[in-house]
């Protein structure tokens, strides 16, 4: 008598690593907690969520790469299963922050990793790269290693190892450039007098694809990289600014403006 085959469901998961500092967890239908060493996501809607200085490594299963989430980041696992072909699907949304993500390359056609954001969707197949959203939907890419496809309202853009590019939300990605990581800064202050009232405003400039916080707030930048900070009347303003790219370079930057 012919044996019948056995079928085996695998269940597939993350692991959390590397913590560091204020990493919080938010299991399916349950509240946020504080995370735990080599805890498992399992289930479609978890999420792990970074404070400031805060980090952690998300270890895909059978050795697929790492998801290295960088301070003041949230991600929610949205998808992640095997298809009968032995091909993996693995689905995630970042809302806001930044990551390096490291992937082997995929040796099964069908197997399928996005990484979702307010502005479109970041497809790869084997890559290390950076990616960064800041609060009002704008995503860059900077790719170190393979490929990412970037895919905005109906249009996909390659971006290949040594370039970079960005996506602003309702329009498509753009053309990719050569790969800077390059945190350097540009700034003016920029004086008015509004209904008899003296106004200063802080204009500064980053490379397009780069986050910047002000003063311990992330503020939203430009396709140009320009950005606006009002600045309070008083003498002598101080400013604490932090650069960073999408692959995790950073600058700090203390300025003391001249009214």
């Amino acid at each position: 008598m012919a044996q019948r085959p056995i079928r085996v469901r695998v269940k597939r998961e993350l692991t959390l690593k590397n913590l560091s500092g204020n990493v919080n967890f938010k299991p399916r239908q349950q509240d946020w907690r504080r995370a735990r060493p080599n805890e498992k996501i399992t289930a479609v809607g978890e999420q792990v969520k970074t404070g400031k200085r805060s980090t952690v490594s998300l270890m895909m299963d059978v050795g697929i790469g790492s998801i290295q989430v960088a301070p003041t980041t949230l991600i929610q696992l949205r998808g992640i299963s095997i298809n009968p072909d032995q091909s993996r699907i693995s689905l995630f949304y970042m809302p806001y922050g930044s990551a390096r993500l490291k992937l082997r390359r995929f040796t099964n056609p069908n197997t399928r990793f996005e990484l979702n954001t307010p502005a479109g969707v970041s497809g790869v197949r084997g890559t290390e790269f950076g990616i960064a959203v800041q609060p009002s939907g704008k995503t860059s890419v900077a790719v170190l290693d393979g490929r990412v496809n970037t895919s905005a309202q109906g249009e996909d853009v390659d971006v290949d190892a040594g370039f970079q590019n960005f996506t602003i939300p309702g329009e498509p990605p753009s053309p990719p450039v050569p790969l800077n990581n390059d945190t350097s800064l540009s700034y003016q202050l920029e004086k008015r007098i509004v209904r008899q009232v003296r106004r200063l405003t802080w204009v500064g400039q980053v490379d397009p694809v780069n986050i910047v916080s002000v003063n311990g707030e992330v503020v939203d930048t430009d396709r140009e990289g320009k950005f606006r900070y009002p600045i309070q009347l008083r003498s002598f303003p101080k400013l604490s600014v932090l650069v960073q790219t999408p692959l995790g370079k950073e600058k700090n930057y203390d300025l003391r403006l001249m009214r």
